[in-house]
Formats: C-alpha cells, sequence, structure tokens
C-alpha cells in the first residue's frame, strides 16, 4: 500500500503532461526564428570567408604574373564564366580559371571554397560540373572585358589594369533573369523579388555585405547581373 501511495504521488497527470508539452512548443515558436537567423548569419560569415580566401588566391597568382589578376579572355561575356576558348594568330587559346587559379592555388579547398554557402547552393552545386566551366559556379568574377563601358558608379576590371585596393574582384552570383526572377546568396529564381544583398571582397583583401541599395547594374546579357558601386 506505501509503495502504490509513493508512485500516484510522483506520476505525471494527462493535464500536466500537456501543460509541459504546450510550454515546450511555445519555447520552441521563440526559439526557432532566432535559430534560423543564426544558421543564415553563419552562412553569410562562412561566405564572406570564401570570398576573402578566393582573394587570397587571386593575390597569389598576381604576385606569380606581374601584378596581374587572372585573364578569362575577351569571350568570357558573363561573370560567372570560368572556362573560354578564343583563335589567336590560327592558334586555339584556352582561358581556364580552374587550371590557372582554382587548382594551384585552393586545391583540394576549391570544392567548397568556389560555392556560396547561402541559398545559391541548392542551384549551382559542385559536383554538377568539377571543371568549373559556367553556371555552376556560385561567385562571379569582376574582372570583364566584353563591355567597354563602364556603367554609372560601376568600375570594368580588365586584365590589362593593374587592378587597386578598393576595386571589388569577387562576390556572390547576383542577377535577375529574362523572366523577371531573382537570384542571390538568399535567394534562388523567386519572381518579384529584388536581392537582398551580397558577400564581395576588395582587392586589398577586405570582404564585407552590400545591401541592394549599394550594388549597381553592370551588364545585360539576357540576364542582369549586379556588383557593389564604386
Amino acid at each position: 500500500m506505501y509503495k502504490n501511495n509513493i508512485k500516484n504521488k510522483t506520476a505525471f497527470t494527462l493535464i500536466e503532461l500537456l501543460v509541459v508539452i504546450s510550454i515546450i512548443a511555445i519555447l520552441m515558436s521563440i526559439m526557432m526564428p532566432a535559430l534560423g537567423k543564426a544558421r543564415e548569419s553563419a552562412k553569410k560569415i562562412q561566405c564572406r570567408a570564401n570570398v576573402h580566401q578566393i582573394q587570397i588566391a587571386c593575390d597569389m597568382y598576381a604576385t606569380a604574373n606581374k601584378g596581374k589578376f587572372p585573364y578569362r579572355g575577351a569571350k568570357a561575356n558573363v561573370p560567372h564564366l570560368m572556362h573560354t576558348t578564343d583563335t589567336i594568330g590560327g592558334q586555339t587559346i584556352t582561358y581556364s580559371m580552374d587550371d590557372m587559379l582554382f587548382k594551384p592555388y585552393l586545391a583540394d579547398m576549391r570544392d567548397k571554397v568556389m560555392f556560396c554557402p547561402g541559398k545559391l547552393m541548392k542551384y549551382y552545386y559542385p559536383n554538377v560540373n568539377p571543371n568549373y566551366v559556367v553556371k555552376y559556379i556560385s561567385y562571379q568574377y569582376f574582372n570583364l572585358e566584353l563591355y567597354a563601358a563602364d556603367r554609372p558608379g560601376i568600375k570594368r576590371l580588365a586584365s590589362s589594369q593593374t587592378i587597386k585596393g578598393n576595386d571589388a574582384t569577387w562576390g556572390c552570383l547576383t542577377f535577375i533573369d529574362a523572366n523577371g526572377k531573382a537570384s542571390s546568396h538568399d535567394m534562388v529564381q523567386e519572381a518579384n523579388a529584388l536581392p537582398f544583398g551580397m558577400n564581395s571582397v576588395l582587392a586589398d583583401g577586405s570582404a564585407n555585405w552590400y545591401k541592394w541599395d549599394a550594388m549597381g547594374e553592370f551588364i545585360r546579357t539576357g540576364n542582369t547581373f549586379y556588383w557593389p558601386k564604386q
């Protein structure tokens, strides 16, 4: 009899159990948005670290190449095209960022470093195109010579220039396609939306988050690409 009384006193009633479950549910509803924000913040930090590492690789390349950054060829008509061929003097010349930059200076890190950890990762995935040719790179390179005219507030970086410390060099792939769908660090193919922003690194190695109002349109090739105003 004594043991049964102890058991009855220590057991949860159904109502008490429901109260505990309700409290846990309330706490979870409070914590989940905060956890989501913390995850997104961590991805932005990792993304900034990525573009900073790519810039370090470019600096190493420039040290070995008279201060010039990698050149993707005159036919590099979009900022995420990393492999082109051209015919010069009857010879076919190949410009491969993987061969020039990624393999020598990023080595085994390139499958991690060259892909934005934000929502772009769902769309641009490293295993789809291991040769880093086009589309599946989720960072854009601002060294682009095809369009000779600078757009307002945006400076074109050409391989013939020695890039200055305050010139933007790499950043999250950020564009609005011909159907009006936006893609950037935190969105992929979203209609009736504008990108929130992008991580970008300057030639001096400083990497920062640039909000939409600090970005400008640079080229239109069906898609309209954006990167930081300078």
